[in-house]
């Protein structure tokens, strides 16, 4: 086989490698977090990963995904961590529109001075309450939460 071949050979391989990464069924895309496979946006990349949170984040939008020690109550979640903030924050808690019946509420926290916001999304995936927070939620944000959510399996 002549050499012009064999390099031929290797760029199309490497090709179809780089590919597949950038694929939306690339490895690459998914991540493992306390127990749970969630599959990341597009643009996105894991920033930090411990056995409590993972951070995320797409250049300019900042995603911190957590599991709290509460089980299963997502109103008394919601409510404690209102409670816990009430003399910093006012709190506005909404229902979390999604494509299925899963239950999801979110809060915006604006800090009585106006000089700070915090977005959660509180939800229940198998008995353990998640909330995925940003501090400079963006246009599309809801969309993002929406597919890290729906892909949890």
């Amino acid at each position: 086989m002549k050499r012009i071949h064999m390099i031929g050979i290797v760029i199309v391989l490497i090709l179809l490698a780089g590919a597949y990464l950038f694929s939306p069924i690339s490895p690459l895309n998914k991540i493992n977090f306390n127990g749970e496979t969630i599959k990341l946006s597009s643009g996105y990349t894991v920033q930090n990963s411990d056995g409590n949170s993972l951070t995320i984040s797409n250049g300019t939008n900042v995603l911190i995904i957590a599991s709290t020690n509460i089980k299963s109550d997502l109103e008394a979640a919601v409510k404690g961590y209102e409670e816990k903030i009430a003399d910093n924050y006012n709190v506005t808690t909404s229902k979390f529109e999604m494509n299925n019946d899963k239950d999801v509420i979110k809060t915006v926290a604006v800090s009585k001075n106006s000089t700070m916001n915090i977005t959660k999304y509180w939800f229940v995936k198998d008995d353990t309450i998640y909330e995925i927070q940003t501090s400079n939620a963006q246009n599309g944000t809801d969309d993002v939460v929406r597919d890290l959510i729906n892909s949890m399996k």
